[in-house]
């Protein structure tokens, strides 16, 4: 796992700031797609075949569920997007207002994201069992984690460019 989060951290330096300011037009969960894809070599439905070793008979049970799953996380995935496309925009002449905004946002938009993860997990625990979901979920974490902090990373602190630009001037 090392490897792969060193990885990720050299592709991010190079991907992120890119994708962040890019306009959406495909949609949030193609663009995670690629990431992914970027990071490990190869699509996530993949890595989640190789990591989570399904028979053929939990393997349609998961997949069926998988599919929903991924078609609900769309919206939110967009809305981090959004959000975080409005915080690149906006974070050189960020006033207390639009902050809260843009926190109050990205809140809902985790808590949006954590509740449909419990729903599906009792979907996931009927297709595949106990075990087999939370297996899933820990690598769903695991990519969303990964994902989540390289962009975080990649992001200025509020208030950092302008510290970087008075202590350039103080030169």
């Amino acid at each position: 796992m090392g490897k792969l989060v060193f990885l990720w951290g050299i592709l991010c330096m190079l991907l992120i700031p890119n994708w962040v300011s890019a306009q959406q037009s495909s949609g949030g969960s193609e663009d995670e797609l690629a990431i992914v894809q970027a990071i490990w070599k190869k699509a996530k439905r993949d890595l989640i075949k190789e990591y989570m070793k399904l028979d053929s008979t939990e393997g349609v049970a998961f997949w069926k569920v998988y599919d929903k799953y991924e078609n609900s996380r769309k919206g939110i995935i967009n809305n981090r997007l959004n959000i975080l496309k409005d915080y690149a925009d906006e974070y050189k002449t960020l006033n207390d207002a639009e902050a809260i905004n843009l926190a109050n946002r990205a809140i809902k938009n985790k808590l949006a994201a954590e509740k449909l993860n419990k729903k599906y997990l009792k979907r996931f625990s009927k297709a595949i069992g106990g075990k087999g979901a939370a297996k899933f979920m820990q690598l769903e974490n695991y990519i969303q984690t990964v994902i989540s902090s390289s962009i975080q990373e990649q992001l200025p602190f509020i208030d950092e460019l302008q510290e970087a630009q008075a202590a350039a001037l103080d030169m």
